[in-house]
Order: structure tokens, then C-alpha cells, then sequence
């Protein structure tokens, strides 16, 4: 099955903690409740509501631009596999971008 990428780049003062930490806050600022990622192959789990009320929407992975990508794919058809969408965030060189990639499986 072939890979499918969104791709959507902010820019954001992530200069102050570490790359865990600022990723963290990022979602956080942006109203999503992120919760401990562990269980399901994951840095993080990315809710709308609390999780007592919903499911997590987004399984999210902090990767650098050089990661393998047959690691990435495995953790994506395990996100798939979960009902949770696959969220990469790649943190820039210069600490103040971030992007944000969502594999989706395409399955014909």
C-alpha cells in the first residue's frame, strides 16, 4: 500500500525546553488534550476531549528529517491498525519550526 503525506509547516517560539517538552506545548496551546503515547507506539496521543469522553484522533511520533522511514512506516500501520491517525512532527535545524506530516495508508 503506498503512503499518502500532508504536510503543514508553523512557525512557533519553540526555542525554551526540550524537543518532548516543546512539542507538548505546542499541541497543548493548540487545544488539544496530549496524553502518554507509550501504549500505542507513540510519543504522544492527541484528544479533543478529554480521554474519559473520546478517542485519541492522532497518534504522534517526534522524528528527525534523516529517520528510516521503514521505522516510521511500521509505527504508521500500527497507528492504522488502532484507529488513530499518524501524525509525524519534525522539529527544524534551528529550533523554531516545526512540521507536522500525516501518513495515511492508502488501501485500494
Amino acid at each position: 500500500a503506498s503512503q499518502r503525506l500532508v504536510v503543514k509547516e508553523d512557525s512557533l517560539d519553540l526555542s525554551l525546553g526540550e524537543p518532548r517538552n516543546r512539542v507538548f506545548n505546542y499541541f497543548l496551546s493548540r487545544g488539544w488534550v496530549v496524553r502518554c503515547g507509550l501504549k500505542f507506539g507513540s510519543d504522544f496521543m492527541l484528544y479533543r476531549d478529554t480521554p474519559e469522553e473520546s478517542h485519541a484522533e492522532y497518534g504522534v511520533r517526534i522524528c528527525d528529517p534523516d529517520q528510516d522511514w521503514s521505522d516510521i512506516l511500521g509505527w504508521s500501520r500500527l497507528a492504522v491498525s488502532t484507529a488513530k491517525e499518524a501524525l509525524l512532527v519534525i522539529l527544524g535545524d534551528d529550533g523554531s519550526t516545526l512540521s507536522e506530516v500525516v501518513v495515511q495508508r492508502w488501501q485500494p
